[in-house]
């Protein structure tokens, strides 16, 4: 009888115990799935976090990328600018040194056209109507030059090289000097190229002589 009911009491013991563990088993069990359910929830919002992120880094980049182009734009932008004040600066100095001389040669023999008009001297309005020409035409030569100098400084040149004649271009320009020259006491001497002919830019040519015979 005392062994029956010792295996009764045990028994009992066992199956409360069992059901305690069961109720322990299913608590931690429900929290787990609950902390799960938080971890994928977490995990979800930090995917959408990084999406964010993503496309916010990617945005900053692009920019970046566009304020490094736009920074490099403005560098050549000033160098383009500086380099035309630099040519504006150059013309101006060139017109004003290069125009000054035929412009006084010009109001000099202007005034002494009107003396030998009032006194009727017809050879010397002749001669000096001739000077007059002559520098006006330096004056246009000059002015022409210039401005395809200004043009070749903007990249604005087309090069049209054809058959020239040199001897003609060459004496061109040393009648071009030819005022300043005298003025000067040089005398400019210049072999005869006679028919002698060559391909290149004819405007360019003159440049380049007017160039040489000014600076010599």
């Amino acid at each position: 009888m005392i062994t029956l009911l010792v295996h009764n009491y045990r028994t009992n013991s066992l199956r409360r115990q069992k059901r305690r563990l069961a109720h322990l088993v299913a608590e931690q069990t429900w929290k787990l799935r609950k902390n799960n359910r938080t971890l994928k929830q977490r995990t979800v919002e930090l995917n959408n976090i990084n999406l964010v992120l993503g496309e916010r880094q990617r945005i900053i980049s692009e920019q970046a990328e566009e304020l490094e182009s736009q920074a490099e734009s403005l560098q050549r932008s000033n160098a383009e600018l500086l380099r035309l004040i630099k040519t504006k600066d150059k013309l101006f100095s060139i017109i004003a040194h290069d125009l000054r001389t035929p412009f006084n040669t010009i109001m000099g023999f202007s005034s002494l056209l009107m003396e030998f008009c009032e006194v009727d001297d017809k050879e010397q309005v002749r001669r000096y109507s001739t000077y007059v020409h002559d520098s006006s035409l330096q004056v246009f030569n000059l002015l022409e030059n210039l401005l395809y100098w200004a043009r070749s400084q903007t990249n604005e040149i087309q090069v049209s090289p054809s058959d020239i004649n040199l001897n003609e271009i060459v004496l061109e320009n040393i009648y071009l000097v030819r005022e300043s020259a005298i003025k000067k006491q040089i005398t400019v001497n210049s072999s005869d190229f006679g028919e002698y002919r060559i391909f290149a830019d004819a405007n360019m040519m003159r440049t380049v002589l007017r160039n040489l015979l000014i600076n010599a």
